[in-house]
């Protein structure tokens, strides 16, 4: 028993220093991480009264006091991006993040501030993960939405857009993007409910209604097009867009006498371009002015010898009036100025089927075919030339090639059927 008490007695000085040490050390660590959260509130209150030098310093102290834990940084990254320092912002949002990659508040931070300074892939990388866990975040799906846009992945933008409606509402260029989106999605209604707002909005700026103006003519609103376009000031800038999106909604509204006038205005303006004539010839000759549309069209081809467009408009005006000599002739003298167009060869060949010249047809359907390979119409109209000359072996082999290429194409797919069909297939 007596030397029981004394190892005791021994044990007991060693036993109290350690727990006092231990005890000591807790309440630094306490008192460490009381002070840093004092310091972390008044640095985000600072930061609400825009006095970010000062919420800076606060940020700095929660460092120092807890300086294995993201808080800190993240708080000094948000006052540095506010403070107009990205780049500097952005190192300590990683630092932040290098700390704990879970951390949301920094990488939400630091993906805007990626946006903010144009590096759009790493911010869309950063704001996707911040997504996953908080997938209602207005802001993060407005700018994931621009992303997705500005890659043309239309769906996914308009997906996103509409989990942002306040933001959407309140910027006029995000409801614009949103309203175009609907439309390539061939979601023509919440479009037109999306533009029609926007028509009844103060305050867009004047390329804002142009804009506006060109996505209620795609979404066949053609009055309220002209009327957006019309309501522009005179000193609208660019004038031939205005002019030519307001006789291109003429057109489409079937009032083609001032379609062609607003065209013929332009070019006394000086304003000199393919697409110009060829409206103005589809114009006339809907009017019913035959020998005008061709006039215009013949102009267009004067004006612009290496632009095919005109050419194939007026061979088309010949081909609606039977004149299948005139349409080949026209095409041909295209092809001697522009050599290698595939278009032109696929007309001439649409051409000469028509009029049973299939041997001609197959010619230049196989130069189209040579100089397009990429276009599934090539295939199609060779296809059907083999079909229209009993060729159905051929015409199978052709457009299974085609279905390879192009496997969303879905003419390939009924020719390549009526071909097999006929061969016994």
């Amino acid at each position: 028993m007596p030397r029981f008490r004394r190892a005791r007695t021994a044990f007991a000085p060693w036993a109290l220093g350690l727990a006092l040490t231990l005890s000591a050390a807790a309440q630094a660590r306490d008192t460490a991480q009381q002070q840093a959260g004092q310091a972390y509130d008044a640095g985000m209150k600072l930061l609400r009264e825009k006095r970010y030098r000062e919420a800076l310093d606060e940020f700095k102290l929660v460092e120092q006091y807890t300086p294995k834990l993201p808080q800190g940084y993240s708080g000094e990254g948000i006052a540095l991006a506010l403070m107009g320092e990205p780049e500097a912002a952005t190192k300590v949002l990683r630092k932040a993040l290098d700390l704990d990659p879970s951390f949301w508040v920094a990488r939400r931070e630091l993906g805007i501030i990626y946006w903010q300074i144009n590096e759009r892939d790493q911010a869309a990388q950063e704001l996707s993960k911040f997504a996953e866990l908080m997938p209602t975040d207005s802001v993060v799906n407005a700018i994931l939405g621009q992303y997705e846009f500005g890659k043309h992945d239309y769906g996914q933008a308009a997906a996103l857009f509409a989990k942002a409606p306040v933001r959407v509402e309140a910027d006029p260029a995000l409801a614009l993007m949103e309203a175009q989106a609907l439309l390539e999605t061939n979601q023509t209604g919440p479009a037109v409910k999306e533009l029609e707002d926007l028509r009844q909005r103060v305050g867009l700026t004047t390329q804002q209604s142009f804009q506006l103006a060109w996505l209620l003519g795609r979404a066949q609103q053609y009055k309220q097009a002209i009327d957006t376009l019309n309501s522009l000031p005179p000193d609208f800038p660019d004038k031939l867009g205005r002019g030519y999106g307001l006789a291109l909604a003429y057109y489409q509204d079937r009032q083609y006498s001032k379609s062609v006038e607003t065209l013929r205005h332009l070019q006394a303006l000086g304003f000199v371009k393919p697409e110009l004539f060829g409206l103005e010839g589809l114009a006339e000759e809907d009017s019913g002015h035959t020998l005008e549309a061709y006039e215009s069209f013949r102009q267009g081809i004067y004006q612009f010898p290496k632009d095919d467009r005109n050419y194939l408009n007026a061979a088309t005006l010949s081909v609606e009036h039977y004149n299948y000599e005139a349409a080949a002739e026209i095409l041909s003298s295209g092809l001697k100025l522009i050599v290698d167009d595939y278009k032109l060869y696929l007309g001439r060949g649409v051409v000469y089927s028509m009029s049973r010249q299939l041997e001609k047809a197959e010619a230049d359907y196989h130069q189209a075919l040579d100089l397009g390979p990429q276009e599934s119409m090539n295939y199609a109209a060779m296809g059907i030339c083999y079909l229209d000359e009993n060729k159905f072996d051929k015409a199978a082999e052709i457009l299974r090639e085609g279905v390879g290429r192009h496997p969303k194409d879905e003419l390939l797919y009924y020719f390549l059927a009526d071909s097999l069909m006929r061969a016994g297939t």
